[in-house]
């Protein structure tokens, strides 16, 4: 019975841990079946003109789409003038969330995982016999920091993956204005194929050319790509783009030469990265082999002193 008692808090704890995993991760993959599913609906305004529209697929309910719909419903809405919020609406921007809903869900989740990980607290200090304040604190605020970790780690792994594609993209690009399309066409043929390879490039330029057909400039489509991505590549594209569109430059040649440029600062990137791994490899040096070294090297010595004293 006393085996049973002390098991029982022990296999809550791995329940409860196993609940909070499951709900990030529905809740995650939801919006991300959101912002995909917004963006198929923006790639069909074009595919309608060309008679490619594809056929409307069921929408799946479940139990993360209903608390995503009661985290829309019940949060308050917040203050997009604070610093915070507004830097961390633009984490989630950068993390490919542009639901005008995202801080609310986002909010949701942050008070989810801290009440379920301080419940785990809880449990785990009961079953341990720890101190319950102070589970209780490092659980929580782990619980209320993994969320925005989440989120940057996101963020930052999908701007490195548009740095990548950035050049492949302009040289399609190249390819099609310098077959005889117009620029709108380009970047238009460009989107689908890229979406097709399911790239992050072609959901935005297909997004691109839908504000430029509701009437927005090529400019400002280009500068709100910039600033929804939050990428240094883009800008420069950007920039060169809207400078060859007002000078009247041919845009083969300036396209080229951007890439080119990006290619370069690709380079440039991945040697500095080489040129930091000795620097980043000291410390698990340290703890790992350097321990290994002493024990191999003074090992021995360290037994045959032992011994010497022990015969004394």
């Amino acid at each position: 019975m006393n085996a049973g008692t002390e098991t029982l808090p022990l296999l809550m704890f791995f329940l409860l841990a196993f609940g909070v995993c499951a709900t990030l991760y529905f809740a995650v993959d939801r919006g991300q079946r959101q912002l995909q599913r917004r963006l198929d609906d923006l790639a069909v305004k074009f595919r309608i003109g060309d008679n490619t529209a594809p056929a409307e697929e069921p929408i799946s309910h479940g139990i993360a789409a209903t608390l995503m719909d009661f985290a829309q419903r019940r949060m308050p809405e917040p203050d997009l003038e604070k610093p915070s919020v507004e830097k961390l609406v633009q984490t989630l921007q950068y993390a490919g969330f542009y639901s005008p809903a995202a801080p609310k869900v986002f909010q949701f989740v942050r008070l989810a995982t801290t009440g379920l990980c301080i419940l785990v607290a809880y449990l785990a200090a009961v079953a341990t016999g720890g101190s319950i304040i102070f589970y209780t604190l490092v659980f929580g605020a782990a619980g209320y920091a993994l969320p925005i970790f989440y989120v940057r780690s996101m963020a930052k792994h999908r701007q490195l993956t548009l740095r990548r594609e950035i050049p492949d993209v302009i040289d399609l690009l190249v390819v099609c204005v310098e077959c005889g399309l117009g620029l709108m066409a380009a970047i238009r043929v460009v989107g689908r194929e890229s979406e097709r390879q399911r790239r992050i490039m072609g959901q935005l330029l297909l997004q691109l050319c839908a504000e430029m057909t509701a009437a927005a400039t090529l400019g400002q489509a280009l500068r709100g790509m910039a600033e929804r991505t939050g990428v240094d590549d883009i800008s420069t594209l950007s920039a060169i783009l809207i400078q060859s569109e007002k000078l009247g430059s041919e845009m083969s040649e300036a396209l080229r030469a951007t890439a080119e440029q990006l290619r370069a600062k690709r380079s440039l990137r991945a040697e500095e990265m080489a040129q930091k791994l000795p620097i980043k490899m000291i410390i698990p040096m340290i703890l790992f082999l350097m321990p290994a070294m002493l024990l191999v090297l003074v090992g021995p010595a360290m037994l045959t002193i032992f011994r010497f004293f022990a015969h004394m």
